[in-house]
């Protein structure tokens, strides 16, 4: 079971370096391709895509701003304005 859940877990982390990249847009240089296959790949590993896109790159806007960056924080700030229709 160790052995099954070893591999799993790789398989799903390759998954989500996969959908990380399409979320940076170093994945593909055509934003919509680099849409599609994330909301793909994260749809496997049961992560909403574009929700995870919108706060990782407010994420990155505000790291180590203990004030805007909500990750490790729990709320203590910052808002959340993620437009997907542009």
């Amino acid at each position: 079971m160790f052995v099954y859940y070893s591999v799993q877990g790789t398989f799903f982390t390759s998954l989500f370096v996969i959908g990380h990249d399409c979320g940076h847009g170093s994945f593909s240089r055509h934003a919509w391709l680099n849409d599609v296959v994330g909301t793909v790949i994260h749809g496997l590993i049961l992560a909403p895509y574009m929700m995870w896109k919108c706060t990782h790159r407010i994420h990155h806007k505000n790291n180590a701003n203990f004030d805007r960056d909500e990750v490790g924080w729990g709320g203590r700030g910052g808002e959340y304005n993620c437009n997907f229709i542009k």
